[in-house]
């Protein structure tokens, strides 16, 4: 099985499944950057193994790319801190790729109930700015 396959396993009923998933992901280091949005949306996992292993792969994977950022920017507004907080740090690593999203991410500095979402949106916008 490969990226795509692991991608659906992050959906699965089956917590193990998920688990064993993420944990593939993590492994791939930056060639994991293409399932950014599902590792995004596995970080507000209920399981806990599948968010440490989401967070692992994350932290490897760099810049996503730039196809990802519309399902980023709609992640900025989850009600999950780490969801909020990993697509804002995602977008931010798109750099100028990211000029769409800086509307979005001006709006979480302002209205996420999450000081760490605000501060993260904020560092978004900078890199944006810097390209």
């Amino acid at each position: 099985m490969g990226l795509n396959g692991w991608c659906l396993e992050l959906e699965s009923a089956d917590a193990n499944l998920r688990t064993v998933a993420a944990e593939r992901l993590a492994r791939l280091g930056e060639e994991a950057a293409a399932a950014a949005t599902a590792l995004t949306r596995a970080v507000g996992d209920s399981e806990e193994s599948v968010r440490e292993w989401a967070v692992a792969a994350l932290e490897a994977c760099g810049p996503p790319p730039a196809s990802c950022r519309d399902d980023l920017i709609r992640l900025l507004d989850s009600p999950s801190l780490d969801v909020a907080y990993w697509a804002a740090t995602l977008l931010g690593r798109l750099g100028r790729s990211a000029e769409a999203a800086t509307t979005a991410l001006a709006q979480s500095v302002s209205d996420s109930p999450h000081a760490a979402v605000r501060r993260r949106a904020a560092w978004a916008l900078d890199k944006i700015r810097q390209g």
